[in-house]
């Protein structure tokens, strides 16, 4: 299946706050918006339906096919084709309070592609009571009237990120802030990358999406599937997740926020 719910064993230990290095547009770790502007086909329809991981929490953490292959092959392909920006030292020996991150990552603005995201994400989006979906969001960082920035992270052999939630964002405009992390996977679970790859690449193994009900029971994951997008609530309303340590292979996402504001007459 596409994504799977999945009871655990307890884990032990406490889950960590967030900490990452982030990373300005353009310097190390960006790449030219125009880079990115044709991996999307305007107005395809990949014809999916929405999968609600947690049914008695309607519109919490969903998934839906977004991209078809080649379109995650040519987004890979795009940030391969920049230096990408790898975790600090900070975020590997994160403080009490942090979760550990090991990761390397590009992030890009790029109009049409941030665009055609939208269109095809719109129609999937839940209202969180009177607030209705403005725009994307990423990281605190919207340019009014621009591209937000978007970020493709890649996960390599050991790559994990622990325990976290992740913090909203206010937007530009009055009463908006973000309510929902988007993550597109790039690549599948027991694969190898969309697109060309080096003679000695291993298909993918490990990776998951890990939400948890409580710091020792699992209340469900989310396996890569290249296409596949994974919508979870956010800030205030945010799980504690992880994303499990990669132990063969490359695992790639894109990451951007999605924005809310007051709905009519609100």
């Amino acid at each position: 299946p596409a994504a799977k719910q999945l009871m655990a064993k307890a884990k032990k230990g406490k889950p960590a706050q967030p900490k990452g290095g982030a990373v300005p547009p353009g310097g190390s770790g960006g790449a030219p918006p125009d880079a990115f502007a044709r991996c999307l086909r305007p107005g395809a329809d990949l014809g999916g339906l929405a999968l609600e991981l947690v049914p008695a929490q309607p519109g919490f953490i969903i998934t839906v096919p977004l991209f078809d292959v080649d379109e995650c092959a040519a987004v890979v392909a795009a940030a391969d084709s920049f230096g990408w920006a790898s975790a600090t030292a900070a975020d590997r020996a994160p403080k009490k309070g942090t979760a550990y991150l090991d990761r390397d990552r590009v992030d890009f603005q790029c109009e049409p592609f941030s665009a055609e995201l939208w269109l095809r994400l719109l129609p999937h989006l839940p209202s969180v009571g009177a607030r209705v979906p403005v725009g994307l969001h990423a990281d605190g960082r919207y340019n009014r009237g621009g591209a937000p920035t978007c970020r493709v992270y890649r996960y390599t052999a050991g790559h994990q990120f622990g325990s976290h939630v992740d913090m909203s964002s206010r937007g530009p405009g009055p009463g908006e802030e973000t309510e929902f992390t988007l993550l597109v996977y790039l690549c599948s679970q027991g694969e190898l990358p969309p697109g060309p790859t080096r003679p000695d690449a291993k298909p993918l193994v490990g990776g998951d999406t890990v939400f948890w009900a409580s710091a020792r029971t699992e209340l469900c994951r989310a396996s890569p599937v290249a296409g596949l997008a994974l919508l979870h609530a956010h800030g205030r309303r945010c799980l504690m997740h992880e994303s499990e340590e990669v132990r063969r292979g490359v695992k790639y996402v894109l990451r951007v926020d999605v924005l809310y504001g007051p709905g009519p007459g609100g």
